[in-house]
């Protein structure tokens, strides 16, 4: 807190009002009866300190006569303009008229608005991390040589069906060097036994269709198939509920089965702030333990080390009581690919891989979507 901030400003007040950070302002304003001025030169001061970054504003949207001197959308206008709109500052409404509020205040330069303090939060956060990802020095920025003529063609594809699975999705990974499990995608029996014996046994089946997008609801997902025997039935199977759906295009695809810590890794688009990454334990679970993080695209170095280590899986992917860790700077480098994905695909709404199986000798992509609006 700038120290002449409240000396100026409990001037003349009672002891018993102190200033904090959080700045309450309406019984300071009240008591001196001096609203808008406290508001202004709190702003202000605030902009204007060298320890503060940003500035987060609870206010209410009010539609009163009687507090028809209470303008705080010229205040802030002026100030922005003033300054030249050099700190971002994140406003949360509520009260009267709000449609008509939150307009007019994302008008003003360095100004967003947000329908909750949270995400008001969140957004002076992924303001924070792109600006660090944009100052990122150069020898540490991640660089990808991409197929850009397939990129386009797979952006086109799933811009048009609204949907990417299959062979398509994990071509796209591996355009963005993203390591997708061993696998093959077939049509019919003799195809499925030869696909299982060039990988070897284990293997895992399952279907690709936009028909079933749900694979662990439906059962259209048979894990350690260790026989021919036992891959004929689950092919039969497998093939049986394509038949059901109607789905004439869909396909059987059969899985290297590897072992490890199944992990989510996806893209998503937010309404303020664009394409964010998201990482998390993943797998069946992934909704029951809710440990995730995001994070703004692009994503650097640092901050793909923060996303790991700020998830409640962070210790047992390290290694703990004598298990082997994980490649970390590995994981760090898929997430960076991810997000650098998501500045690539045009029009992307959402995209996961889940899982994407990690242990001591790699990472790779099991199951993969992207959603286009």
């Amino acid at each position: 807190m700038p120290s002449e901030l409240a000396e100026k400003i409990l001037k003349r007040l009672p002891e018993w009002i102190q200033l904090n950070n959080p700045i309450d302002i309406w019984p300071i304003g009240m008591i001196s009866r001096r609203i808008p001025q406290v508001f202004e030169y709190a702003l202000m001061k605030a902009l204007d300190s060298e320890d503060i970054d940003a500035v987060a504003i609870i206010w209410v949207s009010l539609d009163s006569t009687l507090h028809t001197d209470i303008n705080f959308h010229q205040i802030v206008e002026r100030i922005q303009k003033k300054r030249n709109a050099c700190k971002p500052v994140a406003f949360w409404f509520y009260g009267d008229n709000l449609h008509e509020s939150v307009p007019r205040y994302e008008k003003i330069p360095g100004v967003a608005c947000f329908p909750t303090i949270e995400r008001a939060i969140r957004g002076l956060s992924y303001s924070y991390h792109y600006a660090q990802a944009k100052s990122e020095p150069e020898g540490e920025r991640l660089e990808i040589e991409v197929d850009q003529n397939s990129v386009i063609d797979f952006v086109n594809s799933g811009r048009e069906n609204k949907i990417l699975l299959g062979e398509k999705a994990f071509s796209l990974l591996e355009n963005f060097g993203i390591p997708v499990v061993s696998s093959g995608f077939v049509k019919s029996l003799d195809e499925a036994l030869d696909v299982a014996h060039s990988l070897g046994y284990p293997v895992v089946c399952k279907v690709s269709s936009e028909r079933i997008l749900h694979k662990t609801e439906t059962k259209a997902v048979v894990l350690d198939i260790e026989s021919d025997e036992e891959l004929t039935e689950a092919y039969s199977r497998l093939d049986g509920l394509l038949k059901n759906v109607s789905d004439q295009t869909g396909k059987i695809l059969v899985q290297k089965q590897i072992s490890g810590h199944e992990l989510l890794l996806g893209l998503k688009r937010d309404p303020n702030f664009g394409m964010v990454v998201v990482c998390g334990q993943g797998g069946i679970y992934t909704e029951v333990y809710r440990d995730i993080t995001q994070s703004i695209v692009p994503v650097s170095i640092k901050e793909s080390h923060n996303m790991l280590e700020s998830l409640q899986i962070y210790p047992i992917l390290r290694g703990v009581r004598g298990m082997k860790g994980v490649d970390l700077n590995l994981l760090s480098d898929i997430i960076r690919r991810m997000s650098a994905l998501g500045e690539h695909a045009s029009g992307l709404r959402e995209a996961d891989i889940n899982p994407l199986i990690v242990n001591e000798d790699g990472c790779w992509a099991v199951d993969a979507r992207f959603l286009w609006a």
